[in-house]
């Protein structure tokens, strides 16, 4: 029971944190404007469930880390800054048409606001996690051909998934397809690919997506290396960061599609999560 007051605790301050941080924020004057008309009472009991997510992660990583504390601290701030912070905006940016109310810097500042709360969460969770950690950190052994070559793998992989998932749970609901197409009309799949494959350049664009997320995944990988429970337990964990921030009600979707977007994300980004573990765990 203690354990999980703390983790209350830790969330607690980190939402305060947030909060506060997000106010004084240089978004621009059509987001702000839009973010108070869309203000919802309950935000704040969503930010808290995020950060608990947040803070189970970390408590989780670092009770069953090897590494020291101070390379434990900024390899989750690495992590969390390109898979949660980076890797969801850039997708923002590339949708960017769509957000209306968003300027080119607002994407930016969000990335900065997301890290915020988890300035606070990393290095508290770390030290509720364990009493000592290592002075001297084990080892790496890195085959640069083999991680080449994975990445290169989980990136085509990746570009699958998001198609696949994309296509078969969030493109039926006919909401999505109005708020990105403007029509309620669904092609069959194979029509669809050719027809977002002829007007975008979406599939280089995830492809490279897929390739940057098992980059930065990489440092956990190597640190659960001969941890195969905890490596995916963590990838798991890490990844359905980018999903779980969806369950917050926000101006920028409507909430039928934010939910899509949630369905679509949960599942194919746990999936992912498995193929990863898979892929790292083969020899070779």
């Amino acid at each position: 029971m203690k354990t999980y007051l703390k983790i209350l605790g830790i969330s607690i301050f980190a939402t305060a944190f947030y909060v506060i941080g997000s106010v004084i924020m240089p978004f621009s004057e059509s987001f702000k404007a839009a973010a108070s008309q869309g203000a919802n009472p309950f935000s704040v009991l969503f930010f808290l469930t995020i950060n608990i997510w947040f803070t189970v992660t970390v408590f989780y990583i670092g009770r069953n880390s090897d590494w020291s504390k101070r390379r434990l601290t900024f390899t989750l701030l690495f992590v969390y800054l390109t898979i949660y912070g980076f890797m969801t905006q850039i997708e923002t940016i590339f949708f960017g048409s769509v957000f209306k109310v968003l300027s080119k810097s607002d994407p930016w500042v969000i990335i900065l606001a997301n890290i915020v709360p988890l300035i606070v969460i990393i290095p508290r969770a770390l030290k509720m996690a364990k009493t000592t950690y290592p002075k001297a950190n084990p080892k790496i052994e890195i085959k640069l051909t083999t991680i080449l070559w994975k990445i290169g793998v989980l990136g085509v992989v990746y570009m699958f998934v998001y198609f696949l998932f994309g296509y078969f749970i969030a493109w039926q609901f006919e909401a999505l397809r109005v708020f990105y197409s403007g029509s309620a009309e669904k092609l069959p799949f194979i029509q669809h690919m050719v027809s977002i494959y002829r007007d975008s350049n979406i599939f280089l664009f995830q492809l490279v997506r897929g390739i940057l997320f098992s980059i930065f995944i990489l440092p956990i990988v190597l640190m659960f290396k001969a941890k195969s429970k905890e490596l995916l337990v963590s990838l798991i964990l890490v990844y359905l960061s980018t999903s779980i921030v969806l369950i917050t009600p926000n101006f920028l979707f409507p909430d039928v599609v934010r939910w899509a977007h949630f369905i679509e994300m949960m599942s194919s980004m746990t999936l992912f999560s498995v193929i990863t573990w898979w892929v790292w765990r083969k020899k070779g």
